[in-house]
């Protein structure tokens, strides 16, 4: 059993209010196996009980909610109660596949501070309804989904990731535009994973970019990064502006599926460049991961 869904079985009785559940309702999950899905330009995570959108930092989840026998009166709302309630558990063990660092899942965190779980209950119970609908067999289907964004990553993101104040320039502002707007990584082939808490190095294993490099606030409101499956879809993104500076991972550092590592001459094209630490700061870095490498995690 992983270790996740050990601390789950632990606490998961507290992540769903207790009224959403019935003794006469079976609640029900749409189990679908682990594989990667591209959705347009998104990076989606497709786990047993739900997805990983790391393009959008959500996470999705369907429930069922049926009868087991026939009651008349209240009948459809206890059925869609029962759904929310199963996309609910669904969303909380989704949570066991992300991974915060390279070397941390929220199942550490959970072992590690038991009152998160608390707040972990809080944020999931405003998950937002996306679809809900009632089907000729008398069931109700509800999708969920949570942001990771914002309260969660406020709780979850490390304490290494703090906030930077925006360096503002002394004198006049200067005429000329800094070379790059943006950092795009091309991880594609390389086996990388996403993480919520990503980390670059050069290939003297110096930091590039990282927890320390990202701006808090930045980084709660939209993410350290952004994941898209391809280095086409990254070159689109409005979040590196139209000159981002495109470095190509080399490889991952062993054992470590979600720290990159890029050539030290690509790391010194970015460190020259002025203005390089601010869009670090203001998070504004896409990477590429090709979908083999989610495949493949889940084969290993």
């Amino acid at each position: 059993m992983h270790p996740f869904t050990r601390s789950l079985e632990a606490i998961l009785e507290k992540a769903v209010p207790q009224n959403l559940f019935f003794p006469f309702i079976i609640v029900v999950f749409l189990l679908i196996p682990p594989s990667f899905a591209k959705t347009g330009a998104e990076f989606i995570e497709v786990t047993e009980f739900g997805r990983i959108n790391w393009s959008r930092f959500t996470i999705e989840s369907t429930g069922v909610g049926t009868l087991t026998d026939k009651r008349e009166k209240g009948t459809p709302q206890l059925t869609l109660e029962a759904a929310k309630a199963a996309a609910q558990k669904g969303i909380f063990q989704t949570l066991g596949c992300l991974r915060i660092t390279c070397d941390q899942t929220l199942s550490d965190i959970l072992e590690q501070q038991g009152n998160v779980a608390k707040e972990i209950r809080k944020i999931i119970q405003d998950a937002r309804v996306v679809t809900q609908e009632y089907l000729s067999d008398g069931t109700a289907k509800v999708v969920m989904e949570l942001s990771l964004l914002g309260a969660f990553s406020q709780l979850i993101l490390p304490h290494d990731v703090k906030q930077i104040e925006l360096v503002k320039p002394i004198g006049p502002p200067q005429n000329t535009p800094p070379p790059f707007t943006g950092l795009i990584v091309d991880a594609t082939g390389i086996g990388a994973r996403p993480a919520l808490v990503p980390k670059i190095l050069d290939e003297n294993r110096k930091e590039v970019f990282g927890a320390t490099f990202a701006s808090r606030d930045s980084a709660v409101q939209q993410g350290m990064c952004r994941y898209v499956p391809s280095l086409d879809a990254a070159r689109r993104q409005d979040r590196v502006g139209d000159r981002p500076l495109v470095v190509k991972g080399l490889k991952t550092e062993d054992g470590r599926k979600t720290t990159i590592i890029i050539s030290t001459a690509d790391a010194a094209k970015l460190k020259r460049a002025s203005g390089h630490l601010q869009l670090l700061r203001q998070c504004a870095v896409v990477i590429a991961i090709d979908p083999g490498s989610l495949r493949r995690s889940h084969e290993s």
